[in-house]
């Protein structure tokens, strides 16, 4: 199966380094996100380089097939920018855009 990338402005695609020895939880498989249509996944990681602030990697995958990723410091940052794009969406397919 092909993993399929979009290129929107919110849509960003991020690349994080595993540590082997570490156990994750992974919300892709070979880099593709294995998050289903209508639903939502996410894990937590810890950025050494921002001085162990924790993040959320958050995926979620419209009805349509269409992936929105973003990484936030709180789950509820993850969802406001989704909701965001999903108003942007609904207003593009309202107004023939797209």
């Amino acid at each position: 199966m092909a993993c399929k990338k979009y290129t929107s402005e919110n849509n960003r695609q991020f690349e994080l380094k595993q540590d082997i020895a570490m156990k994750t939880n992974s919300i892709n498989h070979n880099g593709c996100s294995v998050c289903e249509q209508g639903q939502e996944n996410y894990t937590t990681f810890i950025a050494g380089a921002f001085r162990g602030t924790e993040y959320f990697q958050y995926d979620y995958r419209h009805t349509d097939g269409e992936l929105f990723s973003t990484v936030a410091k709180s789950l509820g940052e993850c969802r406001k920018r989704r909701d965001e794009w999903l108003s942007e969406k609904q207003e593009r397919t309202n107004t023939g855009g797209e």
